[in-house]
């Protein structure tokens, strides 16, 4: 399969006019955010109700963390209180989500240490159990027909290679354990990451994650590894991006929201 890309240069499309754009204030899925513009001018939005586990990758300088810190992170506290909302920020790097420490809707502070993140994923497989063991008690399938209190979690990675090298074969388990039923229950994934291979991408990792964004990467292998195609080796970066889901035949291309820290923390 072949992506055609024809843009010049990146559109700058802002955040804010993505939040007040009529796809999105028309969407009343719970967790949705603006993915990005299309060619028609069209805001394509989703939800974790309907993509609920995401991978993302993209080298640097091609949009993949702005759209993680300043995208994703302030679309969900747009409209989600704490009480309705959990967010798990591990950031092996140290240096992104660091704005985002105090807010109500954390879990525990930013995850840096490799430690703390295994016990995360302990605590994320745990409350996944409680949770279906509630559902069963109060004879509901799923968590949208849960009348209680459950709130949503999302847990969100930016660069899961980093744990991937740490202990892979640890880290594959206890996604793919998540990613198999966590829908259900209203725990969700996004894992970002710079580096696209198959040792970090794993076969198990992608079967159970449909929905991809696609910013740019340096070869060929890692779009088809990412994407399943080639043609995100020849996007423009600054947000240019490929994205699919269950619901696209193929690949579409997005230009995501500019949004910086300063303006997402106001």
């Amino acid at each position: 399969m072949y992506v055609e890309l024809a843009k010049e240069k990146p559109e700058i499309v802002y955040l804010r006019e993505a939040l007040e754009s009529q796809e999105f204030q028309d969407t009343k899925d719970p967790l949705s955010f603006p993915v990005g513009k299309n060619v028609k001018g069209e805001f394509i939005v989703r939800s974790f109700r309907n993509a609920p586990h995401i991978l993302s990758a993209g080298q640097t300088a091609s949009g993949k963390s702005n759209f993680t810190e300043n995208v994703l992170i302030p679309s969900l506290l747009y409209r989600h209180t704490p009480d309705e909302l959990q967010l798990v920020l591990i950031d092996p790097k140290y240096v992104q989500f660091m704005q985002y420490n105090g807010i109500p809707h954390l879990v525990r502070p930013v995850i840096t240490d490799p430690d703390e993140a295994k016990e995360v994923f302990e605590w994320l497989i745990a409350e996944k159990d409680r949770r279906f063991e509630t559902l069963a008690e109060n004879r509901c399938k799923s968590i949208s027909e849960y009348t209680g209190h459950m709130p949503y979690i999302v847990l969100v990675i930016d660069e899961f290679a980093d744990l991937m090298m740490i202990d892979g074969e640890y880290y594959e388990q206890a996604i793919v354990k998540i990613a198999q039923v966590g829908r259900g229950v209203g725990i969700h994934m996004y894992l970002g990451t710079s580096r696209p291979s198959v040792d970090v991408i794993t076969g198990l990792i992608k079967a159970n994650f449909p929905s991809r964004l696609g910013f740019t990467v340096a070869q060929q292998i890692d779009s088809r590894t990412i994407v399943d195609t080639i043609g995100a080796e020849r996007l423009l970066g600054m947000g240019d991006l490929l994205y699919s889901d269950m619901e696209t035949l193929k690949p579409i291309r997005l230009q995501t929201p500019f949004s910086t820290e300063k303006e997402t923390m106001a």
